[in-house]
């Protein structure tokens, strides 16, 4: 259980990284987002990253959400594999 935890929470950040930076692979944000400072604080980061919510409505979650996680879960148990 310990190693599936930290596949997962290693592929979560990995690919937050991957969206604030911008990767070419990463999970495109919603467009009416506005562009991620780099430059700001960490807070500032994590507030912009926050409007991960576009999208959402009160019965599903948004195309955003719903794509960054699958990707991460797809990661996490890929990664989670190799650990045994």
């Amino acid at each position: 259980m310990y190693h599936h935890a930290c596949a997962f929470l290693n592929a979560l950040f990995d690919e937050m990284a991957s969206v604030l930076r911008g990767d070419h692979d990463a999970v495109a944000k919603p467009e009416e987002l506005s562009p991620i400072d780099l430059d700001e604080d960490v807070a500032s980061l994590a507030a912009q990253f926050r409007d991960m919510n576009a999208g959402t409505t009160m019965t599903a979650h948004g195309r955003f959400r719903n794509e960054f996680y699958a990707k991460v879960v797809d990661s996490a148990q890929k990664s989670s594999t190799c650990l045994g």
